[in-house]
C-alpha cells in the first residue's frame, strides 16, 4: 500500500431520530452558540451487525457565527445480540449561505446542499466486536426526516 494514500471500507448505516421538540438553546458561549439536541432513537444495519440506537444520546451543538455547526455526539447502540456499544463522534455540518437560509426555515437539504462528515470512535465488552476498539471511521452524514443517516466506514 502506498502510503501516502488512505483507504476506507463501509461497516455499516447509521440512523438517528432527533426530538427537535426537546431541543435545549445554551445560547451565546464566546463566540459561538451551544444547543443540545437530543437523539430519541434510531437503528442501523451492516454486514456484521445491527441493532437500535437507545434514547438518551444528544447532539451538544456549537453554531458558528456563519452559522454552521460543529457536531459533537454520544449515543449508545444495542446489537440485535444485545451488546452495547459506546459511540462518539465529532464532525462538522457545512452549508453556503442560501442552504443554510432554507435549512433554518425547516427545509431538508440534499447531499448536494450540506456537507456533513464525522470522525467516530467506540467502545464496547464485546468479545465478538472488539475490533471495534481498535479501529478509527469515518461518516458521510445527511439529513432526513426524521434526523440524521449516515454511512459509516471503517478507516483501512
Amino acid at each position: 500500500m502506498n502510503t501516502s494514500e488512505l483507504s476506507s471500507e463501509w461497516a455499516f448505516d447509521l440512523h438517528l431520530n432527533l426530538d427537535r421538540t426537546q431541543i435545549q438553546p445554551i445560547g451565546e458561549v464566546g463566540t459561538k452558540k451551544r444547543t443540545i439536541v437530543p437523539i430519541s432513537g434510531g437503528r442501523f444495519e451492516g454486514p456484521t451487525m445491527k441493532g437500535l440506537v437507545l434514547p438518551g444520546g444528544a447532539d451538544w451543538v456549537s453554531i458558528n457565527p456563519d452559522g454552521n455547526f460543529e457536531i459533537d455526539v454520544r449515543l449508545t447502540l444495542k446489537t440485535a445480540e444485545n451488546e452495547l456499544i459506546y459511540t462518539s463522534y465529532q464532525g462538522v455540518f457545512w452549508a453556503d449561505e442560501p442552504s443554510l437560509r432554507k435549512y433554518y426555515k425547516g427545509e431538508l437539504l440534499n447531499e448536494n446542499q450540506c456537507y456533513i462528515r464525522t470522525v467516530l470512535k467506540f467502545e464496547t465488552s464485546s468479545s465478538r466486536l472488539s475490533r471495534l476498539n481498535q479501529r478509527l471511521f469515518i461518516g458521510k452524514g445527511s439529513q432526513s426526516p426524521s434526523g440524521v443517516k449516515y454511512a459509516i466506514f471503517e478507516v483501512q
